[in-house]
């Protein structure tokens, strides 16, 4: 089928760029508001909350970088599929999941340190 806007394909490789910036700003933000909870009276839970909340947040600051954005969008896919084990909000969590994976099969984009081989 004819593409009715052929000149937009130009910019093809910015789609990724833009998810890239979506998940990792989403993802830097739940990480931090994780990491800053205090309200868990439970220690070993708390725990577990900020330490995913650290894994969020420096996967988030790779993906957000360009840098190593494979590796951290698979380690993200892994704290996607606990959260929505775990979470009453699943339909974003899918909608993540869906972006994340969308990321990891086409790339990092333009604007990235992670280049194609």
């Amino acid at each position: 089928m004819v593409n009715i806007f052929p000149d937009l394909l130009a910019f093809s490789l910015l789609a990724p760029f833009i998810i890239r910036l979506f998940i990792g700003f989403y993802f830097i933000t739940w990480g931090w508001s994780a990491m800053r909870q205090n309200d868990i009276e439970q220690q070993g839970g708390k725990r577990l909350k900020q330490g995913l909340g650290f894994i969020g947040f420096a996967s988030g600051l790779f993906v957000l970088a360009g840098a190593f954005t494979q590796v951290a969008v698979l380690v993200l896919l892994g704290l996607l599929v606990y959260l929505l084990k775990t979470s009453r909000n699943r339909l974003s969590y899918i909608l993540l999941f869906g972006m994340a994976l969308s990321l990891l099969l086409s790339g990092a984009g333009i604007f990235a340190f992670d280049l194609p081989l």
